[in-house]
């Protein structure tokens, strides 16, 4: 393969991929309203309901834990040695 962007970070979109599998089944198959954002006020981890609440998972949290990720890996990405961006 060249060196393209998605080449170099293979790995790390395979990871991504499946996250995001993980979460759409989650909003789609336990949720009770997906796209609804009713239950803002019930956001986990910022919450005082159990973690096994997953009916109230929907589309905020999914967009945060799609966001997060992403976000915090380009940072690292942007903040590594010069030499070391490009051997990965």
């Amino acid at each position: 393969m060249g060196s393209g962007i998605i080449s170099r970070h293979r790995k790390a979109i395979g990871i991504y991929l499946l996250w995001l599998l993980i979460n759409l089944s989650i909003l789609f198959i336990f949720s009770e309203y997906p796209l609804n954002n009713h239950n803002r006020d019930k956001f986990w981890p910022f919450t005082t309901y159990h973690v096994a609440d997953i009916d109230r998972y929907d589309i905020t949290e999914f967009a945060f834990y799609m966001i997060l990720p992403a976000i915090i890996y380009f940072a690292i990405c942007l903040l590594k040695p010069k030499k070391n961006r490009e051997a990965d």
